[in-house]
């Protein structure tokens, strides 16, 4: 069963701690032993690239100039009559 470890860290351009979900089989697949995750989150939108050794500890961090995304947003139009009242319905 795959179990996973939560990593915290800290993006210092939008001054936001950012938790992620690190799956042991994960980590213990990387041949070299490490194992890199982007995170993309805030306003506006920005990523950090996390580094995260065997023993889940953070190696590193890198802050990517630039994020390039090659899929289009994908939108979903609900008629207003079959929207959610509030947002605890929609969940």
């Amino acid at each position: 069963m795959d179990e996973s470890k939560c990593v915290s860290v800290h993006c210092k351009l939008c001054d936001t701690p950012i938790k992620l979900d690190v799956s042991k089989d994960e980590l213990a697949a990387q041949t070299d032993g490490i194992f890199r995750v982007m995170v993309a989150h805030g306003e506006p939108l920005h990523a950090i690239i996390v580094y995260v050794d065997k023993n889940c500890r953070v190696r590193g961090i890198e802050y990517p100039d630039s994020v390039q995304v090659d899929q289009p947003r994908s939108v979903t139009v609900v008629p207003q009559d079959q929207a959610p009242v509030s947002m605890s319905e929609s969940m």
